[in-house]
């Protein structure tokens, strides 16, 4: 690649660091344009991320060398082989550091003039007490130090519908929700740390009262929810303050069939739900808002007349971003026999995917993505810990915590109240406090002693390997075995034993 040194080269608006204790970890916004990589963190040692602080400032990349060779104690020439790969790199790359990978990110460096005009927010001070670590250099340790990078707050656990398929725990009682004064601290908390976003999940969101000042305080701290989902008839109030809050993300509609009767049944609504439920997706359409649509899939909502019924509605309409259609899962807090009675097989999930990619996917104006990871799942097949785990890798006690409407902290969704999942409260203690909690670290680094005789984990000789990856994941293990076994293998594992609630569709 030909190289000007006059031009200007910036760090990627797109990627940020943030002092880790012992590395400074690089990650991606939560949202990025097309030169970056999405949903990244990497850990760079602090003399990499010093180099890269001279790159937020308007100046050339002649200017820069100079600068950092005076810094270093380096000449140019070595400056300039340090950062050469990664100006305008297409491909993620790596740099081994005492036999370990740091690895960076696409377009870590970009020439200025890719992005038009000149925006100060490019240009950001790195403070010394961001870049400088402790002496002990870490960048293997997967789990964050400070604190996570990423969490969700349950704002309620109230919702407008009551869905047979429901995951979520919407039967606790609370005594006191947090406040909306103790979320806005929380937030500032959060800048603090530099985490990177905060996501929004009921029950349903809209139920919660000061609903649209959270999301605008998360919108101004640019910490954004990836999305907001709800079930809720949105009224015309309710799109003014979603505008208000200059939210840019997407708004989940959910809405599973157009059939009034099967609503009823399947989501205990009014027998006005579903008309309701147009007019405010129509109303959505008109408002310049980016919203898409999430359907589940069930036993009584699955026929080719439902899907196409659906379809020809969601047709009709201009502004749609896409349609996401996925088979229920596993529930932990629903009748076990009702639930089964939902749950298609994976013979009819197949047949009616088949149908759709021929009949609409090909034809369909905007995006429909079927969700097939759900039913092709695939289990006692890893042979070598939790490292190799099929699916995405798990965030909980890596980079990411769960806050209730309470304030009490577990370390996932669909946990909830479990006690011995339980790692703080945020009404007590501070994010960090919670992150390195006796309990949190209880749990993010398990001992063999932990482990009950009776689970094939006990005496298992990649215990150490596998636990330390953090990669399994608590609640399919609860899923599959039941809360008093939490302690059992992920199911993915070869060495599981057979799911007493299995989770694959047969």
């Amino acid at each position: 690649m030909d190289v000007s040194y006059n031009d200007i080269y910036v760090l990627n608006p797109d990627y940020m660091m943030t002092n880790d204790k012992y590395r400074i970890v690089l990650y991606s916004k939560e949202t990025v344009n097309e030169y970056s990589s999405k949903n990244w963190i990497s850990f760079l040692h602090p003399v990499q991320a010093l180099i890269f602080s001279f790159f937020t400032y308007k100046r050339s990349l002649s200017e820069n060398l100079v600068l950092l060779s005076e810094r270093l104690n380096l000449t140019k020439s070595q400056i300039a082989n340090l950062i050469h790969p990664f100006l305008e790199n297409d491909t993620p790359v790596y740099v081994i550091w005492r036999q370990e990978k740091i690895r960076l990110p696409k377009n870590l460096l970009m020439p200025l003039s890719k992005y038009g005009k000149y925006q100060d927010s490019f240009f950001r001070e790195y403070t010394e007490d961001i870049l400088t670590c402790d002496d002990n250099i870490d960048i293997k340790t997967s789990r964050l130090y400070r604190s996570p990078l990423n969490l969700t707050l349950m704002l309620t656990n109230y919702c407008v519908t009551k869905c047979k398929y429901c995951y979520a725990d919407t039967n606790t009682k609370i005594d006191t929700y947090l406040f909306m004064d103790e979320i806005l601290a929380l937030i500032d908390n959060a800048v603090k740390l530099g985490i990177r976003q905060i996501n929004l999940i009921g029950g349903e969101v809209l139920l919660y009262k000061n609903w649209d000042v959270i999301l605008a305080k998360l919108v101004e701290c640019g910490m954004t929810p990836e999305y907001i989902s709800t079930k809720y008839p949105l009224t015309n109030l309710m799109i003014r303050k979603f505008k208000s809050t200059k939210f840019n993300n997407p708004i989940q509609v959910s809405i599973d069939t157009l059939s009034s009767p099967v609503l009823e049944d399947l989501l205990s609504v009014s027998s006005s739900y579903s008309l309701n439920m147009q007019k405010s997706i129509k109303a959505l359409d008109e408002s310049g808002l980016k919203y898409r649509i999430a359907t589940v899939l069930t036993s009584k909502n699955s026929q080719q007349k439902d899907i196409c019924e659906l379809y020809g509605f969601l047709s009709s309409l201009k502004n749609i971003t896409d349609w996401r259609i996925s088979p229920i899962s596993n529930s932990l807090y629903l009748d076990e026999l009702k639930f089964n009675k939902l749950k298609l097989s994976a013979k009819e999930v197949d047949e009616l995917f088949c149908y759709m990619d021929k009949e609409i996917v090909t034809s369909s104006r905007f995006p429909v993505l079927l969700n097939k990871s759900i039913h092709n799942r695939v289990f006692y097949t890893s042979e070598n810990g939790s490292e190799s785990f099929d699916g995405s890798y798990c965030s909980a006690l890596n980079n990411h915590m769960f806050i209730l409407p309470d304030g009490k902290v577990t370390i996932c969704e669909q946990l909830y109240w479990n006690p011995c999942f339980i790692i703080g409260n945020i009404r007590e203690q501070t994010i960090s406090e919670i992150w390195n909690s006796k309990q949190a670290l209880y749990l993010a680094n398990l001992d063999r002693s932990a482990i009950r005789d009776n689970s094939n984990c006990k005496c298992c000789d990649l215990f150490d390997k596998c636990f330390s990856a953090r990669n399994r994941c608590w609640v399919d293990i609860v899923k599959a075995y039941g809360w008093e076994n939490w302690d059992y293998p992920d199911p993915r594992c070869k060495y599981a034993p057979a799911m007493f609630h299995p989770l694959n569709y047969k």
